[in-house]
């Protein structure tokens, strides 16, 4: 690979380290957050065995470098979703989704 290549890319990690210790880890990590909504929807369904078209998303709140989703199915049972990541401080990759009814704790989870 090129030297000047490589060093351009050290320059935009260490700019993207340095910014984020400047405003804060879970401040930048909020607002650099990719995961669209479709995204987490998509996702969410497939974890909790439900077609995508059967969730509305109700609400969306970030926490750090997690986001909580909740969504309400056409039979009206409605779930919680925390998908970790999505950010730009995590280049973008996010966890699985860890998903349970609304009201039941989360399942355990490595994120």
């Amino acid at each position: 690979m090129n030297k000047n290549f490589l060093k351009n890319i050290l320059a935009v990690v260490a700019g993207f380290l340095i910014l984020a210790n400047m405003t804060g880890c879970s401040t930048f990590a909020e607002k650099t957050n990719m995961l669209s909504d479709q995204s987490a929807t998509d996702r969410s369904a497939a974890i909790i065995g439900v077609p995508a078209s059967t969730l509305t998303l109700t609400s969306r709140s970030p926490d750090g470098s997690a986001t909580t989703f909740n969504f309400v199915a056409t039979n009206k049972k409605e779930y919680t979703c925390v998908i970790v990541g999505g950010s730009l401080a995590s280049l973008g990759s996010t966890s699985m989704p860890r998903c349970a009814k609304k009201g039941d704790p989360l399942p355990a989870g490595t994120n």
